[in-house]
């Protein structure tokens, strides 16, 4: 029996697996939004690992947000200029929560959504939604970011 315990997370963590991520693009392409503006996404705190001691380490989301759009050929702006507006996304981002993977053995999961919105009409170009899991809550963030934003065209 003591065995069977043993085996338990090795057994739990071979099934864990992140929730499917889901796109909508309203346009076919993005190909028409040259800026965007992301305002304050908040602050993501997290211990570093082992393998990186030293303490806590703090990044915005905003900034994985800002490089995924950047390999698109969209630049980041501090603000909607009236004569790019039709040129302009703005970023709509929320932390939605996390999930325990393997009923906390493996740590957890965080979700996010976001949702890219025509600067000039309002609408929204595109919204996805994606779990991340990895080492620290800031790779989580990474992670989940570059999936919910991978459908992009």
């Amino acid at each position: 029996m003591r065995k069977l315990w043993v085996l338990a997370p090795v057994m739990l963590g071979a099934c864990v697996s992140l929730n499917p991520a889901t796109q909508t693009q309203a346009a076919p392409t993005i190909n028409a939004y040259k800026f965007v503006v992301i305002p304050d996404t908040g602050v993501v705190t997290s211990a570093l690992t082992a393998s990186q001691p030293g303490g806590l380490k703090e990044v915005e989301p905003g900034t994985f947000i800002a490089e995924a759009l950047a390999k698109k050929g969209i630049t980041e702006v501090p603000r909607v200029e009236p004569a790019q507006a039709a040129q302009t996304l703005l970023v709509k981002y929320d932390r939605l929560g996390s999930r325990s993977m393997a009923m906390g053995w493996r740590g957890y999961a965080q979700e996010i959504s976001i949702d890219l919105v025509d600067a000039k009409t309002s609408r929204s170009v595109y919204t996805c939604k994606a779990e991340g899991w990895g080492q620290t809550a800031i790779d989580d963030i990474k992670v989940a970011v570059g999936r919910c934003l991978e459908g992009l065209r």
